[in-house]
């Protein structure tokens, strides 16, 4: 009888930890091409424009990127400049990101993408910065989980980028349940009635 009224205190004020993952993948497989855009929500995130374009790219339109299928395209038109985009969760879940596809641009009148760059805020407030190369799927590290939210950046002069296969995880922050003070007080108050009962016995 004591170990099971023991038992069920403690299963009554115990502090639960809740978590939920769903994995995905971002592709931009679109009918028509949009180069007006500003932000785009997909598979639970929102993409925001941080350069002077940033739309998605029809395959049957050809250039910049011979992969046969759609892509997201970022780019500038002003010099010194870099295009890319940020990637958020619409309801602020944390996340973390496994690999991604970067494609370079046309270069009429236009530079080459040199390099890419990815910046990350985790979610105790730190920053994370790792370089990738061009035309080659990058595959993340660890340390790229626990996103709050993550900037795509492409350097090159009035380059033009290409940006799919998106790998994610999202999750929820763990929830912490801590019982209430009356828990507690009765819990306390059963340990003192049991340990009152020992010494009795004795």
């Amino acid at each position: 009888m004591k170990n099971k009224l023991l038992k069920t205190l403690l299963i009554g004020s115990m502090i639960n930890l809740s978590s939920s993952a769903v994995a995905g993948i971002i592709n931009f497989n679109t009918a028509e091409s949009d180069f007006t855009i500003n932000e785009l929500e997909t598979n639970g995130f929102i993409l925001k424009n941080t350069a002077d374009g940033f739309g998605l790219l029809d395959a049957n339109r050809g250039a910049p990127f011979a992969t046969g299928h759609d892509s997201l395209i970022t780019w500038t038109n002003t010099p010194n400049k870099t295009s890319g985009f940020t990637l958020e969760t619409i309801n602020d879940d944390l996340f973390s990101l496994q690999s991604f596809q970067p494609r370079s641009g046309y270069s009429d009148g236009s530079s080459a993408v040199t390099g890419i760059t990815l910046e990350g805020i985790l979610h105790d407030g730190s920053f994370i910065s790792e370089d990738f190369s061009v035309d080659r799927k990058a595959n993340l590290s660890d340390i790229w989980t626990n996103l709050v939210s993550v900037e795509f950046i492409a350097f090159g002069e009035l380059n033009r980028t290409g940006w799919d296969s998106i790998r994610f995880e999202t999750f929820v922050a763990p929830a912490v349940t801590v019982p209430e003070p009356s828990s507690f007080a009765i819990f306390s108050l059963s340990l003192l009635a049991l340990t009152a009962r020992k010494f009795k016995r004795k």
